[in-house]
This record gives C-alpha cells, sequence and structure tokens, in this order.
C-alpha cells in the first residue's frame, strides 16, 4: 500500500478500517505470520479457558453440605478419601451453585 501498488486501498487506514482491525492487531498477526509461515497464523487465535478447567470436580457431595458441614470441613473430608482434592473456594462455588 505504502509503495501505491494496491488497487483497493488508497491509505493504510482504508485496510484496517475494511478489515475491521487495527494496526497494533494487524501487526501482531503479521509478525506472528513471519515467524511461522503458516497461514492460520493469520487468524485470531481461541480466547478464554479450556473446557476442562470449567468442568467441575468430581466428589463434591451437596450431601455434606446438608448435614451444616461447611467448605473447609468438607474439603478435610475430601483429603482422608482423596489424592486430588479441589481447594476450599471451588468447593465453595459449587456447593453455592447447587444450594
Amino acid at each position: 500500500m505504502k509503495a501505491g501498488r494496491s488497487t483497493l486501498f488508497k491509505r493504510v487506514g482504508d485496510f484496517y478500517r475494511h478489515h475491521w482491525t487495527c494496526s497494533q492487531t494487524f501487526r501482531k498477526y503479521y509478525n506472528r505470520y513471519l515467524l511461522s509461515g503458516e497461514e492460520a497464523d493469520l487468524l485470531p487465535r481461541r480466547r478464554g479457558p479450556k473446557w476442562r478447567e470449567r468442568r467441575e470436580p468430581e466428589g463434591i457431595d451437596v450431601a455434606h453440605r446438608k448435614r451444616g458441614m461447611n467448605r473447609y470441613e468438607i474439603h478435610a473430608v475430601l483429603l482422608e478419601t482423596r489424592e486430588k482434592v479441589p481447594s476450599p473456594i471451588k468447593i465453595y462455588r459449587v456447593l453455592r451453585r447447587y444450594s
């Protein structure tokens, strides 16, 4: 574009507006493409947590809560029976969702 060879865009800003992007985003994708050479790097990558991270941990029983146990007591009970135990805050979030 700067050399004047583009028939569609007179200015670089026209290119950015046409593709609904900004110069920083374009440079990010373009530099990523230059490093790898793959066309897939010209597209945005997926953002946000992976599906595995949003899954609820197994073994949190709401029946413990109905017996009057708080999140720390449930954590202690799970520590006795399992190797991998979710944190007390995660237990609290699950209990809050289902209570």
